[in-house]
């Protein structure tokens, strides 16, 4: 299944008209050497990106409840969760990735444990009765995390890579 808003999937999908573009291009003589790789990379990174998009596993979908007299306001076992992460090399959060495990594993030397900052927001969602997954204030929560990521001074979650994520 493909993530609609996962801009590696969308490259990927899509055959590159570069290596065209350039033969185009330096045929009529208006590029330089330079700009000539520029190109040949970005073919490179995208037949790449094909190949990672090829790797990624399949979405898992959330387990249904089954037992609605149960229900009750309270943290419901999951199987799994969505994680994002920042890159400051490229300044922009990754194609994100299901995590089929409820802990979050963290390694000694993790910089949140020692100098780092962490965000997280959970949502609450239910399953009804008529099938259908309701997750409540969606926009409140969006609000919540960019307000805790300014406090903190992180780059802030875009309101479609937060609904994306809780859509995944």
């Amino acid at each position: 299944m493909q993530r609609s808003g996962s801009l590696l999937r969308r490259l990927a999908s899509r055959p590159s008209a570069l290596p065209l573009l350039a033969h185009r291009r330096c045929s009529s003589g208006l590029t330089d050497q330079r700009e000539l790789e520029l190109l040949r990379q970005v073919s490179r990174l995208e037949t790449r990106v094909g190949e990672l998009q090829a790797q990624l596993p399949d979405r898992v979908p959330p387990a249904k409840i089954t037992n609605w007299d149960d229900l009750a306001f309270a943290i419901v076992p999951t199987n799994g969760h969505v994680r994002y992460t920042w890159s400051q090399k490229t300044e922009a959060w990754n194609g994100g990735q299901f995590i089929q495990d409820p802990y979050v594993n963290m390694h000694i030397h993790a910089g949140v444990l020692h100098y780092g900052m962490t965000l997280f927001e959970g949502c609450k969602a239910f399953r009804c009765k008529d099938g259908k997954i309701r997750v409540c204030n969606l926009p409140a929560n969006s609000l919540r995390m960019n307000t805790g990521a300014n406090r903190l001074v992180m780059p802030e979650v875009p309101k479609s890579l937060f609904l994306e994520a809780v859509h995944w």
